[in-house]
């Protein structure tokens, strides 16, 4: 699913990677990062959320700390888990019922109608409009050298292994 967060939605309905211009070159980026940040927030704040394994039992997990793995301060972790949920809690659709349509048209047809296309188009743009905010306004609390920081660490890609939950290590009985 990560994946296909940093993948705008007009190359994934065109079936191809080429290059497509961007309003916010990285938002993308961003939009799936904050997720998982969210995600990492979640969790901390509710550890009685745990998966469950295939016999039934409940998993321990270790959450990383966004401050370790990114090397932020408390304060810029705090702002930073602020933005991130701020952002998800503005209940952005995965699945816009223009996408759904488009991926149709795509499998049917073999292209995606004009109109069609545009729609996706805007919601895209909708969607790197509102990440773009809370990126700016990230890059204003942190400062410019700080925010390369968090910027740098975003477009590498490597929190798609970093920030996530690892399984405990089991306890002897």
């Amino acid at each position: 699913m990560r994946f296909a967060a940093l993948i705008p939605l007009s190359m994934l309905l065109a079936g191809s990677l080429r290059a497509q211009p961007t309003v916010a070159p990285g938002t993308d980026h961003y939009l799936a990062f904050f997720r998982d940040v969210a995600q990492l927030k979640r969790l901390s704040d509710h550890p009685e959320i745990k998966p469950v394994s295939a016999n039934g039992s409940s998993v321990e997990l270790v959450l990383p700390r966004i401050q370790d793995v990114i090397g932020l301060s408390d304060r810029e972790t705090d702002l930073l888990t602020s933005a991130a949920t701020a952002c998800i809690a503005r209940n952005i659709p995965r699945h816009e019922p223009v996408v759904l349509e488009a991926r149709l048209q795509e499998a049917e047809i073999g292209r995606v109608s004009e109109p069609v296309a545009s729609q996706v188009r805007e919601f895209e743009q909708k969607i790197r409009e509102m990440v773009l905010v809370y990126v700016r306004q990230l890059r204003s609390d942190y400062g410019e050298e700080r925010f390369r920081i968090l910027d740098d660490f975003v477009r590498s890609s490597r929190w798609l292994t970093s920030l996530v939950p690892k399984r405990a290590p089991s306890q002897p009985r």
